[in-house]
């Protein structure tokens, strides 16, 4: 924390750092997208054993998955 203090990205006067703080956030996002992208996967797995179903539940499905990691991504 002392490094902190002498760092020019900290800010004194509301005691944080918005260089780490974006740091952690991108480093959340990453962590998401990709736990995400399994979870597509596993969906797409699933939804590809079971042919009776309608393909544009399927393509609902994978598409509410796809636009959140996109916007994680920041696309």
């Amino acid at each position: 924390m002392s490094k902190c203090l002498e760092c020019g990205y900290y800010d004194k006067e509301k005691h944080y750092c918005p260089f780490y703080c974006q740091l952690i956030r991108e480093t959340l996002d990453e962590a998401i997208s990709f736990e995400l992208e399994q979870t597509r996967a596993e969906i797409e797995d699933l939804l590809s054993s079971y042919g009776y179903l309608d393909m544009h539940t399927n393509d609902d499905v994978l598409g509410i998955i796809d636009k959140h990691i996109a916007e994680l991504k920041g696309e």
